[in-house]
């Protein structure tokens, strides 16, 4: 008896559009397809809510694996329903695939490939093949069912039921993290998300894997000669998905226990605060990933190797900076007499984002009450007056109004935020 039926689909998940299954089916009919499947998490998800009884998954995306021409297929849709309602958002012609908004909905469209890298890490090189060959390029067990539209049968080739039923998380082959090291972060991902735990011949290939260093990277430094240039990003992709759409605390600790923080560098595999620093900053609402990595002791070129924005690599780096300065001024008893607006003064010349005092304020540095204290209060007062207030009173135009306004501001910022002694002596609390 098959577990899951493709009318299932649409009776299980409340916000698909109705008929979608059966307009993919006859699109590939039509064009003589012999295979097509949804794979991957949809189907993944159906089947663990049968099993073990939980709520049917929500709708993410469709991913369909077609034994044809992605183009073809993506064509004989537009004619069928229109421009309207089939709209291209990516078209990889390398990888066989392309991403469409049908229906209202994601549905990535991929033709059925077998992968080979060429060395480990690497992009792979890609060949058209069959639906089964696809199956075996997957992550893991659970990951390599597909659910057979045409005939409305699953396709297991890896006892993935079984592994879900034991709830276990199973490597398709030896070679998985050696050809892709980012599998290691999907691990963490699916077991904290899914409860699932990795199996001891999965875990054991993680470890030697990591122990081994194939790709040149568990090093302060990246081997550049020796790694993948397209790693890196990858990498930070992964990690972005963890840090934004699943419990990153479970899969962060999982990570760190297996050795694969030193993925991204050797200071956060080692670095036991990132847990509270991330907390922290979701009230400042940072980036997590660049907050996990402003423990690095150079974080620049990581962020670099991992694909942060430009804004994210200065916010960093003022951070670096600024860290330096309070570090340098903590070791005397000088700030004990400064004023609100000297702090402000000081702050403002040596960093032009609040997200870099923010940076400080999570990492709990022993005079983040004067960051706070600017972060919160005093960047936001502004001069009692206008320039055009000076202008009507006699002021003529050019840089000594700016002056002026400035030197009126940080009156104001003494006058409303007069600093107490809790304040003046952090090293007190």
């Amino acid at each position: 008896m098959n577990l899951l039926h493709k009318a299932e689909i649409e009776q299980s998940i409340n916000n698909i559009p109705s008929g979608i299954v059966d307009i993919l089916t006859k699109t590939a009919q039509e064009l003589h397809i012999n295979k097509i499947a949804i794979v991957g998490g949809l189907v993944r998800d159906l089947i663990i809510s049968k099993i073990h009884n939980t709520v049917n998954p929500k709708l993410n995306d469709i991913d369909l694996l077609i034994e044809g021409e992605t183009d073809k297929f993506f064509n004989l849709l537009v004619k069928k329903l229109g421009n309207e309602k089939v709209k291209v958002i990516r078209n990889n012609i390398d990888y066989k695939t392309i991403e469409l908004q049908l229906l209202g909905i994601k549905v990535d469209i991929a033709s059925a490939r077998t992968e080979i890298y060429s060395t480990p890490g690497s992009n792979p090189d890609v060949t058209s093949s069959s639906l089964k060959k696809d199956l075996y390029r997957r992550d893991f067990s659970i990951n390599s069912i597909a659910l057979e539209l045409i005939e409305d049968k699953l396709i297991d080739p890896f006892s993935g039921i079984e592994a879900i039923k034991k709830k276990k998380l199973e490597f398709l082959h030896p070679k998985s993290v050696l050809e892709d090291p980012t599998r290691i972060i999907r691990a963490a991902r699916y077991s904290a998300r899914l409860n699932f735990e990795v199996s001891s011949n999965s875990l054991n290939q993680i470890k030697n894997t990591l122990d081994s260093n194939p790709w040149g990277v568990n090093t302060t430094e990246w081997d550049n000669e020796k790694s993948p240039p397209a790693l890196a990003s990858r990498l930070g992709m992964e990690l972005n998905l963890l840090l934004n759409n699943e419990p990153w605390v479970a899969a962060l600790k999982l990570l760190q226990s297996w050795g694969a923080l030193s993925l991204i560098n050797l200071d956060i595999q080692k670095d036991n605060s990132w847990q509270e620093r991330i907390t922290l900053s979701q009230d400042f609402n940072l980036q997590p990933l660049t907050i996990l990595l402003s423990n690095s002791q150079d974080p620049i070129p990581v962020a670099k190797r991992l694909g942060l924005s430009k804004i994210q690599e200065i916010i960093l780096s003022e951070s670096c900076n600024l860290n330096q300065l309070f570090n340098n001024l903590s070791s005397s008893e000088e700030y004990f007499s400064w004023s609100a607006s000297r702090w402000s003064n000081m702050i403002e010349a040596n960093c032009k984002r609040a997200d870099s005092v923010a940076i400080l304020i999570c990492k709990k540095h022993i005079l983040s009450h004067y960051l706070l204290h600017w972060h919160t209060k005093w960047r936001f007062i502004k001069s009692p007056i206008s320039g055009k207030d000076l202008i009507d009173n006699g002021w003529e135009t050019g840089p000594k109004i700016g002056k002026e306004l400035e030197r009126l501001r940080l009156e104001k910022i003494d006058n409303e935020h007069p600093l107490d002694e809790f304040i003046k002596n952090p090293q007190s609390t």
